[in-house]
């Protein structure tokens, strides 16, 4: 008897665990979140660099894919900009090097850009502190160089009338390095 009462018991306490969600099967599964599973689709666009090649500055198209937010068919101006500087500040490629392309930027260079955003037709960009990765540049040679390899890149990637460049937030910062005073550079005329 003490065998069949156990026995019951033990029969209870599983078909009460089924009826409480113990082992008894579970809805289906919730429907993964789509946006998860989507592949992101890739835009292939041209990036305008400018380097120089014997003191002369060139302009260079590199092909880049860039991804593209759900339901997005073109890059923002912003992004294009971003992706432009941060191609020039990585600095030429080992082919491009092998074109007798130089610059100030190299792969020491790469994570110097803070931000670069357009506002009401200018282009503000803004670096991290690179004054002693490169400090070439700040000679009157040098800063030449240096801004047209930047401006070149600039008004090649967006359609502003102007660019405005920062470091670590501040203008004054930048030109200071470059021994002059915070300017906003306009888009040259074209000839």
């Amino acid at each position: 008897m003490r065998t069949l009462t156990a026995g019951l018991a033990a029969g209870l306490v599983l078909l009460l665990a089924g009826a409480f969600g113990g082992c008894a099967e579970q809805g289906p599964e919730p429907a993964p979140d789509q946006r998860e599973t989507e592949t992101p689709s890739l835009l292939d666009v041209d990036l305008e660099l400018t380097f120089h090649r014997n003191e002369e500055p060139v302009q260079v198209s590199r092909p880049v894919s860039v991804p593209l937010e759900p339901g997005q068919v073109e890059l923002a101006p912003e992004v294009h900009l971003e992706q432009a500087l941060t191609a020039l500040v990585h600095g030429p490629t080992p082919a491009e090097a092998e074109m007798g392309l130089t610059s100030f930027f190299s792969q020491e260079t790469g994570d110097i850009l803070r931000r670069a955003v357009v506002e009401n037709g200018r282009a503000v960009v803004d670096f991290h502190d690179f004054r002693t990765l490169i400090p070439g540049a700040s000679s009157s040679a040098g800063s030449l160089a240096f801004l047209n390899q930047l401006n070149g890149t600039v008004f090649a990637a967006v359609p502003v009338d102007e660019v405005e460049y920062r470091l670590e937030g501040s203008c004054e910062e930048f030109w200071a390095f470059l021994q002059r005073e915070c300017t906003v550079v306009p888009r040259p005329q074209r000839s």
